[in-house]
């Protein structure tokens, strides 16, 4: 399994920064942990990892970028989870693109349509959006598929096809002759105006 973490930075109403930290899974991309503060110090990255993986369940690598957030204290919590970290290189967002095509999908769809006043609020908006990203946002990347237990699409028109024979469910049924005119009960005449 591997994770990727980053920060996103939001400037709010008042002009302060206040930073966003993800943990996503890359394979499936699904966001394991998030995080919302003013100050980033290497203690608070270090306890985000460690919320990130309770009870031991911990990726086998965790892709970060060469940001000086990461210090001693995230390398002790790393290695002691047994979680090998990979540095990205300098000046390549190509490295991690799921990430960071995750990050463009958190401002594209969420960030970008508010004005954020305070930390809280961001906490608020960005957990909503989380919940929403992991249960009911199809996913170009793993086939437009969905996380919340839905069938990708590959396999959804033959589930379909198994539990409504072979007419396909989304093809809408055939309209009376009289409704195709115009025709409602309402409107015998079919004239419209």
């Amino acid at each position: 399994m591997v994770w990727a973490c980053d920060f996103l930075p939001v400037i709010d109403l008042f002009f302060r920064q206040i930073y966003a930290f993800f943990t996503i899974e890359v394979g499936s991309r699904r966001v394991v942990h998030f995080g919302i503060t003013s100050h980033p110090t290497d203690a608070w990255v270090a306890q985000q990892l460690r919320e990130a993986t309770p009870y031991g369940l911990t990726p086998r690598f965790l892709i970060r970028d060469r940001d000086s957030k990461y210090g001693d204290d995230f390398t002790r919590v790393a290695k002691a989870s047994s979680i090998e970290v990979l540095k990205t290189p300098y000046r390549a967002p190509k490295a991690d693109a799921v990430y960071e095509r995750f990050l463009g999908s958190v401002r594209r769809e969420c960030l970008d349509h508010l004005l954020v006043v305070r930390g809280r609020q961001l906490h608020l908006v960005v957990k909503e959006y989380v919940g929403y990203f992991n249960r009911a946002r199809p996913h170009q990347g793993i086939g437009q598929g969905i996380l919340g237990g839905i069938v990708p699409p590959a396999s959804l028109a033959e589930a379909r096809k198994a539990h409504h024979g072979s007419r396909p469910q989304w093809i809408a049924p055939r309209l009376p002759a009289r409704c195709v005119r115009g025709e409602t009960p309402n409107n015998p005449d079919g004239v419209f105006g």
